[in-house]
């Protein structure tokens, strides 16, 4: 279960690890209804740090760095011992020039450590925007412990490609257009249409949901044609949209 709690706001949904959550405006629904609310799953409730809001404006910079501490850093670092990068037999022999022509020890060997070199040598494409690629990349290798990634309105992503993380971490995808995330049947039962804070549709039962569509439009919907209706953008896609969103 997922439940999220703000103020006189109260949303209590069926959860398995990847919700849809379809508004008129996902900005704001994130702002007045997730931001700074209290998240619970399965009766745990989600630390603030355990949060990961991601937009079409997330950049790579906002995930990764080449800080000391960051798993990117340590790896430089590792295989800075096993590539060795500076040749100190010929800063020794430098060394021993400036110190002979001075003929005093004026000079010697800094080795420091390699955490300096990294800053010289090495840059991260910081201003790259996040695709699926260097989702990715974040998913397996930033974070140490399970978080929540909300994902708001992201055009490049899609349902199969974040069940392969479930195991790593929980999802929410805030989105205007639920349609473009739906590939078949089982994906529309993890649909909740959020009608305004108060008020939420969680479709749950795919058959159901059919019976329902089939009585108001009268013509035969089920779980083996109702994507492919909703996908058509013809009279009666707009329709099942329509009855969706106003349930």
């Amino acid at each position: 279960m997922l439940k999220i709690i703000k103020n006189n706001i109260n949303i209590d949904l069926d959860y398995n690890g990847i919700k849809i959550l379809q508004s008129n405006n996902s900005n704001l629904f994130y702002k007045d209804v997730i931001l700074d609310s209290s998240i619970y799953i399965d009766d745990y409730k989600i630390k603030n740090e355990n949060i990961i809001y991601i937009n079409n404006f997330s950049q790579l910079k906002d995930f990764m760095n080449l800080t000391k501490k960051s798993n990117i850093f340590l790896r430089i670092i590792e295989l800075l011992f096993e590539y060795k990068i500076i040749n100190y037999e010929n800063i020794n022999q430098i060394i021993n020039i400036i110190n002979n022509e001075y003929q005093y020890e004026l000079l010697e060997i800094n080795e420091g450590d390699n955490s300096k070199l990294i800053s010289m040598f090495f840059e991260l494409l910081n201003n790259k925007y996040l695709d699926q690629n260097l989702l990715e990349i974040i998913l397996n290798n930033v974070f140490d412990d399970k978080k929540l990634i909300i994902l708001d309105n992201i055009e490049w992503i899609n349902l199969e490609f974040l069940s392969k993380f479930l195991n790593q971490h929980y999802f929410l995808v805030l989105t205007n257009n639920f349609e473009k995330y739906i590939q078949n049947y089982k994906e529309l039962e993890i649909l909740t249409i959020i009608k305004n804070n108060y008020d939420y549709f969680d479709v749950l039962d795919i058959n159901h949901l059919c019976v329902y569509l089939q009585s108001e439009l009268n013509i035969n919907i089920d779980h083996n044609n109702i994507v492919e209706l909703l996908h058509k953008n013809d009279i009666n896609s707009q329709f099942i949209l329509w009855k969706l969103n106003n349930i």
